[in-house]
């Protein structure tokens, strides 16, 4: 709570007579408790909305179109809440999340039920439900400890699922046509290549020595030389051409 709020509010009370007490000077800052409510009210609608549009979505469009739609839909919700200030941006951005996130997860559900084997649907099942729930805590962790203003939010939901609905449109495509989709390299595969080519650089600078230095490794050393230094000829005891052929007596 800002101090000179505080203080004003105590020497309004004190003049009014009134006791000082913590409750007395708490003074509320942002936005109305209402607007939380709005928005909750327009994710819950949102989620109703999007479970009951997506089957007859299913029967009309592939599983793989309904979740680029429903990347898309994030994607304009995030702009609105960018664009707009106060509950207007922060209530669209809640209605289509809602919607987005309820429609693409049974698209999402079917891809999996149609295409994963079934000795692994399960498993499969499991994985990508446990990255979608560390997804949504890390998601909520993040403004508890940052302070984030909405539209940045509204911006960050913005590029996020834009990048993300570009990619995936891409790969549909790509798959369409009978080709391999381009994959996005993981974090960890990525930093591992970036480490082995620091390395590697790293090791030809020292392999190849500081430029101006002098020259410690003194005269170069003939191979052939006897101990005296002097070469030693040593053709006589080569072998004659031809005796790995067996022509020696052609």
């Amino acid at each position: 709570m800002p101090l000179g709020a505080t203080l004003g509010r105590a020497v309004a009370l004190t003049n009014a007579g009134t006791n000082l007490t913590t409750a007395n000077l708490a003074v509320h800052v942002g936005p109305p408790r209402w607007h939380f409510g709005v928005v909750a009210a327009m994710s819950l609608a949102g989620g109703l909305l999007g479970a009951g549009v997506a089957p007859p979505l299913r029967r009309i469009v592939r599983e793989e179109y309904l979740l680029v739609g429903s990347l898309g839909l994030a994607t304009v919700g995030g702009l609105f809440g960018a664009a707009l200030i106060g509950l207007p941006g922060q209530a669209v951005l809640a209605l289509c999340i809602g919607v987005a996130a309820a429609a693409g997860k049974q698209a999402f559900d079917a891809v999996v039920q149609r295409d994963a084997p079934d000795a692994n649907r399960g498993r499969s099942f499991a994985r990508f439900e446990s990255r979608f729930q560390v997804a949504w805590v890390l998601g909520a962790f993040l403004p508890v400890v940052l302070t984030i203003p909405t539209r940045a939010g509204g911006g960050v939901v913005m590029l996020l699922c834009g990048a993300a609905g570009v990619l995936l449109a891409v790969a549909v495509r790509a798959v369409d046509r009978g080709q391999a989709p381009p994959q996005v390299p993981a974090a960890g595969a990525a930093a591992r290549r970036f480490w082995q080519q620091r390395v590697a650089a790293v090791g030809d600078e020292e392999g190849d020595g500081e430029p101006g230095a002098p020259d410690e490794s003194g005269p170069p050393v003939d191979d052939d030389a006897g101990p005296s230094g002097e070469a030693v000829d040593d053709t006589e005891e080569m072998p004659p051409p031809g005796w790995a052929e067996g022509r020696l007596f052609d």
